[in-house]
């Protein structure tokens, strides 16, 4: 060992560097930071005092004040040339104070940029001010000296009104005063223009809107005024400068209200601007989603009752809920001229335009919340758009959302979107060929929805055929079993047990239904399958050790894992319809192809097993086709395409194009075919309910 390698230290096996004669002799190799460093040390051989570093080169590239082991005091670093790079402090071993670094002019490439991105052209020097670790502000310089912003144009000069806390943002134009609490947005934010104009003053609390809002116009008149309530709009509000076609009248200058969660509510006043009343309106209290619901505008109840309905919440001063009883008055009388005119004596009068974009905001925001779409037609946004956007979001009532489409399509006959969404409803309410009617009524431009609503009809109600295959029955697995594996006992048992859920889900389908119904969709009555009555469906765990034939000898032994149960039909009141026929569809599923896999040509209990000839293409295809569902859905079928996979066509439906929501329902169905496959062709398999044989994929 040389005398220049003394006191050099490097990792096991790492070779140290020849020391550069510029490199003091006393200087140790540093492997992890790839420098030469002299570091004095206290009594306690922690580092303290000036620690200086070397590149391998010799160039010296840096110096830092230490204390008992953290970074205390000035540093600098320096560039190869010796010039300096950077310069700043440390305080308890965070950054602290002003830091500066300096461009390079020298020989070569620096290892010390200014940055180690987004440097602005022309940029040569940039400062940092810390604040005990947390970064205060930064600062961009050219050559001359001159203060920049990111793009390299001139920082603009800070106006006086503009606290020297607030940094100027280009891209919004603005300088900006903004605090946080525990990193999120917390008290008063301020935004001056880049003359020190005041526009905007925001609160917030936790991160969220709360306190008041103001915003001022180019010279700094106030132009309008919101209270914030944990992130929604609540407390007085006012706007000054309203624009000319907000209003039906081009008049106002100012309105004046109040909002709680979101809602306008109490008295609004419209004001020209003279500060005279143009227009006044109270709008009533806020509503809650539930007592909503609750209310007689929205009572399954006989027409007969709705003016009087609607004349005693008008009195009450329920305007929103007077609002919807008149538009359900409107369709009994089958006449839009009272709920015209109730809009326009109770409602925000707003101009048809504005009435319009607003509607869609609200729509858009407020994301199916029942009492924010009743609020905004008090509020005065379109009227068929936000009554369209109720029957669309009442969840239970699809009756009474029928009628409030119809008071949609009353106020605007040409709206074919309501069409589309009467045409759902009417799915919902198990009237298919009305459903039909309405989307053959819908125009060319409507083809998409049109062939899903037929699409969707024809799936929702079918006609419940024996025939389990659409076409030929295949598979691509080579090798597939030949039969079931159960015994004839179990077989039987399975099959009432389909039978009994499917008489469950067949008695919700008729408590939906007027008396007396029997429409041709009906699901199946399978009582002959029950001599006995229906058998007891129950749920259970179990444990499952599941061996590895490819493990390699030395494995771990597999673990345990608990595998469910559940053979229960688990329906509420509120079920809707097409969910109830969607179980249905699932079931009949699983009981026609149990039926066909032992070798019976319809519904019946068996008295031996006489599996077809295409038994295994049948359980090889349940896997292939719940796989191209799957795929459909996760990719959009790239991966079959990828993979040259054929498709298929089920219930009409290419799969490859088929809508999500019906490829969701396909999906539901072969997954269906593929449990019972699983369960027939393994006697281990406890179930075709069991968990762990209806996995996705």
């Amino acid at each position: 060992m040389s005398v220049e390698d003394v006191g050099s230290v490097a990792a096991p096996g790492l070779e140290v560097p020849r020391r550069p004669a510029a490199v003091p002799s006393d200087a140790a190799w540093n492997d992890r930071t790839g420098e030469w460093e002299i570091t004095p040390r206290d009594a306690e051989g922690r580092a303290h005092g000036l620690v200086r570093a070397w590149r391998h080169d010799g160039s010296l590239s840096s110096e830092h004040e230490y204390r008992a082991g953290e970074r205390d005091g000035a540093f600098r670093r320096f560039h190869p040339d010796g010039s300096l790079a950077r310069e700043g402090g440390y305080l308890a071993g965070v950054q602290h104070g002003r830091m500066i670094a300096h461009g390079y002019d020298g020989p070569g490439v620096t290892p010390e940029p200014l940055q180690m991105c987004c440097v602005p052209p022309g940029a040569c020097r940039l400062q940092h001010d810390f604040d005990h670790g947390q970064l205060a502000d930064a600062r961009w310089f050219d050559r001359a000296g001159v203060h920049i912003l990111p793009s390299g144009k001139p920082h603009p000069a800070r106006p006086a009104t503009v606290p020297r806390d607030a940094p100027f943002e280009e891209r919004r134009d603005q300088w900006v005063h903004s605090s946080f609490v525990d990193g999120l947005p917390g008290g008063v934010w301020r935004r001056w223009s880049r003359d020190g104009v005041l526009r905007e003053r925001d609160e917030y609390r936790a991160g969220k809107p709360h306190g008041l809002w103001q915003r001022f116009d180019a010279s700094g008149a106030l132009t309008d005024e919101t209270h914030w309530v944990d992130g929604l709009r609540g407390g007085p509000y006012r706007r000054l400068g309203v624009p000319a076609d907000v209003y039906e009248d081009a008049r106002v200058h100012e309105e004046r209200g109040a909002f709680d969660r979101d809602q306008a509510v109490g008295a609004w006043t419209l004001l020209d601007d003279a500060g005279q009343v143009l227009h006044a309106r109270a709008l009533g209290a806020a509503l809650d989603a539930d007592a909503l619901m609750a209310s007689p505008a929205l009572a399954e109840t006989t027409p007969s009752t709705w003016r009087a309905t609607a004349s005693a919440l008008e009195a009450e001063g329920r305007t929103a809920e007077a609002l919807l009883a008149t538009a359900r008055a409107a369709v009994a009388a089958a006449d839009a001229t009272p709920l015209r005119a109730a809009l326009r004596r109770l409602a925000m009068p707003l101009s048809p335009t504005s009435a319009r974009v607003t509607a869609d905001q609200v729509i858009k925001s407020a994301d199916g919340r029942v009492e924010l779409l009743a609020n905004a037609l008090a509020a005065g946004v379109d009227g068929a758009s936000a009554l369209r956007a109720l029957a669309s979001s009442i969840s239970g009532r699809d009756r009474v959302a029928l009628e409030l489409v119809d008071a949609a399509l009353l106020l605007a006959p040409d709206r074919d979107e309501c069409r589309i969404t009467r045409a759902l409803l009417y799915i919902y309410l198990g009237r298919p060929d009305e459903a039909r009617a309405e989307a053959a009524a819908l125009p060319p431009t409507f083809e998409e929805q049109r062939t899903f609503i037929e699409g969707y009809a024809r799936v929702i109600f079918p006609a419940f055929p024996f025939i389990p295959a659409q076409g030929e029955i295949s598979s691509q697995f080579p090798d597939v079993p030949e039969g079931p594996e159960q015994p004839l006992a179990r077989v039987r048992a399975q099959l009432q047990r389909y039978a009994t859920r499917l008489g469950v889900v067949r008695a919700a389908v008729l408590a939906r239904l007027p008396p007396g119904a029997n429409p041709t969709w009906l699901p199946p009555d399978v009582s002959h399958l029950l001599p006995d009555g229906p058998v007891e469906l129950t749920s259970w765990e179990f444990e499952e050790i599941i061996e590895d034939d490819d493990a390699p000898p030395d494995a771990p032994p597999p673990e345990a894992k608990r595998v469910t149960v559940d053979e229960r039909v688990v329906l509420e009141a509120a079920t809707p319809l097409p969910t109830l026929m969607r179980c249905a569809r699932r079931d009949w599923v699983g009981l026609r192809w149990m039926c066909w896999a032992v070798g019976l040509s319809r519904v019946e209990l068996p008295d031996e097993l006489a599996p077809p000839e295409s038994f295994g293409a049948a359980a090889g295809m349940s896997i292939e086709r719940l796989w191209r569902c799957r795929d459909r859905l996760i990719t959009g079928s790239l991966r079959a395409m990828t993979k040259g996979v054929p498709g298929f066509q089920w219930e009409g439906f290419e799969i490859d194009v088929i809508p999500t929501a019906l490829a969701e329902i396909a999906a539901d169905e072969f997954r269906e075919m593929r449990a019972v496959f699983y369960w027939l062709c393994d006697e281990g398999v406890q179930s075709p309910w069991q968990s762990n044989v209806r996995l996705p994929d």
